[in-house]
């Protein structure tokens, strides 16, 4: 299935966002084929979904993060703090694409195998 097809399920809320493509390459730039394998098209449409929230969503740009919790009585709204410049994964944290993509990754990677060799025995 193409990124744009699995970027269209699992956020269809962005099927007439701006510069979806844009978004779709930036991901695509940043998402090795090789460490995803199968799941690279699944990884980049995350990753995709993940970008667009991030910029496109004023609470992100604005840096006030998204609404952790609310009241009534007297009017009370908490924001988590994200970190957008903070090492390792903060940015990704901060939406369910970024978790997911994550994910994805954790279950990638490749084994390298050794052929022509016969394994050597330790006693």
């Amino acid at each position: 299935m193409s990124v744009s097809s699995l970027l269209h399920i699992i956020a269809p809320q962005y099927d007439l966002t701006d510069h979806r493509n844009d978004f779709i390459t930036m991901a695509s730039s940043q998402v090795n084929r090789t460490w995803f394998g199968a799941n690279y098209e699944l990884a980049v449409a995350n990753l995709a979904a993940h970008l667009i929230t991030i910029y496109t969503n004023s609470s992100y740009i604005s840096g006030s993060g998204v609404i952790t919790g609310k009241s009534e009585g007297d009017l009370s709204i908490s924001y988590s703090a994200p970190s957008m410049t903070g090492g390792g994964n903060d940015s990704l944290n901060q939406t369910g694409f970024g978790r997911e993509f994550l994910r994805l990754s954790d279950q990638g990677g490749f084994i390298m195998d050794v052929t022509g060799r016969s394994p050597e025995v330790v006693e």
